[in-house]
């Protein structure tokens, strides 16, 4: 059974909550109340709590929530009431308010709020991509056991790591225990050492790098070295990472060519089947093309779901700097950091390149550089050495794409 993660009180002066108030109005009544409400005074906390929420002070709002909710400072608890002030401090993107109302609706109070999965879901959900942990855990759940929304195995995973890379014990626990029945025995030690240390596990910002990558081979995955070195790759040399990983699986290195900027990895362990994508052969780049890029952009901020943008081929070599120009090509479909390592597609849905970088503006020493990206051309993808599924262009020939690294 997975630990559903729920905000009960956080006590701290004026301040109590996640988001800050954009005006003056009730905090003096506010802080009385917190004041009150930490003596365990909860009939006086309750009143002057009530005082200002009704100012519209987002925290006192957000209190008086949990108030109702656990009938403090009444006779018994006020789920209606509970539900009413959550969703006035939830309309001010308070994502505690909103994590809690996904919990009330996932559970239901007895006589007073029926149980809505699907309306948990959109609580969760827009507290999750806010970056919430509590909500991203609860998400997690939601995905891992079907309630609200289809099940899927590999969200559920993503955002436990979410939020256990923000030191949310409880979804390294959940993640853990669900290790425990899929994973293999590494899988499970490596869960296993976290949650033994989970009270002062911190992750360092520094240890980790989000990028894209796809699936060349069943067992093979293709990205960017530097997605996969800690160092700058110029200097001809990389500093690995101890680990590379998906939310759903563990990685190894199998390949590393800095001259190109790309990895080739190799799948330890994994839960799912997943196809490989198809490499577009014996078609040369045309200018002005139609392609696609997929990829993760802002892990951290953007959708779970990743990120499509489209454009055109806008020149078929890199730039006079880079080691060998023609094993780059430049084109115009949006990307950001993240997006690095992900598949550059033509209309037929065939890999073309690989995502490299974009020029940022403060490169170009005449304007300002707009849509002026560059990807790994296939020339270079076909010089490791690796057998793969190669495809013509031919319309509705699709690949399947992996998710993030």
């Amino acid at each position: 059974m997975r630990t559903l993660s729920i905000v009960i009180l956080c006590i701290m002066l004026g301040t109590a909550g996640t988001q800050a108030d954009s005006h003056d109005d009730g905090s003096a009544d506010f802080s009385t109340g917190m004041k009150a409400y930490e003596d365990e005074d909860y009939e006086e906390a309750l009143k002057w709590l009530i005082k200002a929420a009704e100012k519209g002070h987002t925290n006192a709002q957000f209190h008086l929530g949990i108030m109702y909710d656990k009938g403090q400072g009444m006779e018994k608890p006020n789920h209606q009431e509970a539900v009413k002030w959550y969703i006035e401090a939830a309309k001010k993107d308070h994502t505690d308010a909103q994590n809690n109302l996904g919990v009330i609706y996932w559970e239901g109070r007895e006589g007073d709020v029926p149980q809505d999965y699907k309306k948990a879901f959109r609580f969760l959900f827009v507290a999750g991509k806010k970056g919430d942990a509590l909500a991203q855990n609860n998400l997690a759940i939601m995905y891992d056991e079907g309630k609200g929304v289809e099940r899927n195995f590999r969200k559920a995973d993503r955002l436990w790591l979410l939020a256990a890379q923000q030191g949310d014990t409880t979804a390294m626990e959940n993640f853990w225990r669900k290790s425990m029945l899929m994973s293999s025995k590494d899988e499970i030690m490596y869960w296993e050492l976290i949650q033994n240390q989970r009270d002062n596990w911190k992750p360092k910002q520094s240890s980790y790098r989000y990028g894209s990558g796809f699936y060349i081979t069943k067992e093979y995955i293709l990205t960017n070295a530097h997605v996969v070195c800690s160092n700058d790759i110029s200097s001809g040399q990389c500093d690995r990472y101890d680990e590379v990983r998906t939310p759903y699986y563990r990685l190894s290195y199998k390949k590393i060519d800095t001259d190109v900027d790309l990895a080739l990895l190799k799948v330890v362990s994994s839960r799912v089947d997943s196809s490989s994508a198809s490499i577009r052969s014996g078609f040369e780049l045309e200018l002005g093309e139609d392609i696609a890029v997929f990829g993760y952009p802002l892990a951290e901020e953007l959708s779970f779901e990743g990120n499509f943008t489209i454009g055109n081929i806008s020149a078929r070599e890199g730039r006079p700097t880079d080691f060998t120009p023609s094993n780059f090509f430049q084109f115009t479909a949006p990307i950001q950091r993240g997006n690095s390592g992900g598949p550059v597609l033509d209309a037929a849905g065939n890999v073309v390149g690989v995502t490299k970088a974009l020029l940022k503006s403060t490169d170009s020493i005449y304007n300002i550089a707009q849509n002026i990206n560059f990807a790994v051309s296939l020339k270079a993808i076909k010089n490791l050495g690796i057998i793969y599924k190669r495809a013509g262009r031919i319309a509705g020939n699709n690949s399947r794409i992996s998710y993030t690294l």
